[in-house]
């Protein structure tokens, strides 16, 4: 009976510390996958701090960029396209004189308004200029010395794709074609710089 009592007592005894063990290893077990559940939502924490963080210095950048493009572009400072008396076309404007006088007077005159006398790029500004000019014939900015080729008052070569009739080291205008006389002789004279606001596009 003793024997058999402590044989049972002994069995319990065993069967207890078993399921201690096992309480013990599903705690561990419970612990070790509680910290496994929690590393991802510090990984997403850590995730969307970075991605907030990329999102606020692109902003920053292009507020940067804008405010740098506002101020980079300035309003015009000027009123008018062209000055008082002279014809606007197609970036250039124009001033056809009422006074007479030699080329290289004519030339000096343009030279004091910050313009030259004008040169011709195109068939639609030759017949521009043709149709304005009146009347009058008109000294521009074509010349030639001796048996030179025909140069543009600031030395550039005339690639010939109008016709200069005449002998004359100087072109004009007159009513009908481009012709050419001496240089001394008196005539009205054309001179042309940039518009306004092709200057003020070419300092931003």
């Amino acid at each position: 009976m003793g024997k058999g009592y402590e044989g049972t007592r002994s069995l319990g005894q065993e069967e207890i510390l078993k399921y201690s063990e096992d309480v013990e290893k599903w705690t561990k077990l419970e612990s070790a996958s509680s910290k496994t559940e929690r590393k991802p939502s510090c990984s997403r924490c850590a995730l969307a701090i970075a991605l907030g963080l990329t999102l606020l210095l692109v902003l920053l950048l292009v507020s940067c960029l804008v405010y740098w493009v506002k101020s980079s572009l300035s309003p015009p400072d000027f009123a008018y396209v062209c000055p008082d008396a002279w014809l606007g076309f197609r970036g250039k404007c124009y001033y056809f004189s009422v006074d007479e006088s030699d080329w290289d007077t004519s030339w000096a005159s343009c030279k004091s308004m910050d313009a030259s006398l004008a040169s011709i790029d195109d068939l639609e500004e030759l017949i521009f200029v043709k149709r304005c000019k009146g009347h009058a014939n008109h000294w521009f900015g074509l010349r030639k010395a001796g048996n030179e080729s025909w140069k543009w008052s600031d030395g550039t070569a005339f690639n010939n794709w109008f016709e200069v009739r005449g002998g004359g080291p100087c072109a004009y205008l007159n009513e009908e074609r481009v012709s050419s006389s001496l240089c001394h002789t008196q005539k009205n004279w054309l001179c042309s710089k940039p518009d306004n606001y092709v200057l003020w596009r070419g300092k931003i």
